[in-house]
């Protein structure tokens, strides 16, 4: 393979493109760019191989909005399951697509586990973004400021709320 030569950048990328293996194309491919003239012919087809290999890396297929929602009841809570969530970790089927973030809030008991939640002013992202279907919350060493949660988040299916601390010995009462 000629280095200064697009055409054999473009046929191993391609051999790797047909073989599923999108990141080994694309990184032929930008070897291609860097050593390839822009006044090569081909260059031009580098950068459209290079893109198409791209594409193909980030397409998804969704599954879940051709399905209908007797068998989405069946297969939802599997994945999901019934443990708490902490907020502190990001669960990635929550953030697939609009379609999932829509369908499996409201099948599933979702309840979310504030573990030391320093400010609640920023942070939980997906919390708030399912807040209104969140079910249950806990809230362990709950700062003064909980209420600026509620400012940020409508939790309007919320039917347990505990919050868990420290408890005051009996002479702090006494005041």
């Amino acid at each position: 393979m000629a280095p200064t030569s697009a055409l054999g950048y473009l046929r191993e990328g391609y051999i790797h493109d047909i073989r599923g293996l999108r990141l080994e194309a694309i990184r032929v491919y930008d070897q291609g760019l860097n050593h390839v003239s822009t006044e090569d012919p081909a260059y031009q087809l580098v950068v459209k191989a290079k893109s198409s290999s791209e594409e193909a890396l980030n397409y998804r297929l969704d599954f879940l909005s051709h399905l209908p929602p007797d068998i989405l009841s069946n297969i939802v809570p599997r994945f999901v399951g019934n443990a708490a969530l902490s907020s502190a970790k990001v669960y990635p089927y929550l953030d697939v697509s609009r379609t999932w973030q829509r369908v499996i809030p409201p099948m599933t008991s979702l309840h979310f586990y504030l573990r030391k939640p320093q400010t609640l002013d920023e942070g939980h992202d997906q919390l708030v973004s399912v807040s209104k279907h969140v079910k249950a919350l806990t809230l362990k060493k709950c700062p003064k400021a909980i209420n600026r949660l509620f400012y940020r988040a409508s939790f309007d299916s919320l039917t347990e709320l505990t919050i868990q601390g420290k408890k005051k010995k009996e002479e702090d009462w006494d005041h």
